[in-house]
């Protein structure tokens, strides 16, 4: 079975292609709504601003504390 996500461009022709494709005896709508799971309630963006502001780290020093090398 396959699967197809729809994105409507025009929400009032909406309704009228989902009765439409109820119609078809070989279409099964499962519906569901998308929800963002990274976002929470407290989450400000701004906040992040000048994080990094008063701080001496290059990014050489950055990548070496993210993936540090591995002996072989």
């Amino acid at each position: 079975m396959d699967r197809l996500v729809k994105n409507i461009k025009d929400k009032t022709k909406e309704k009228a292609l989902i009765n439409f494709l109820r119609e078809l005896p070989f279409i099964d709508i499962e519906e569901s709504t998308v929800q963002n799971k990274n976002k929470t309630a407290s989450s400000n963006v701004r906040k992040l601003f000048g994080i990094w502001k008063d701080r001496d780290v290059s990014l050489n020093e950055i990548r070496e504390k993210a993936w540090p090398k591995m002996n072989i």
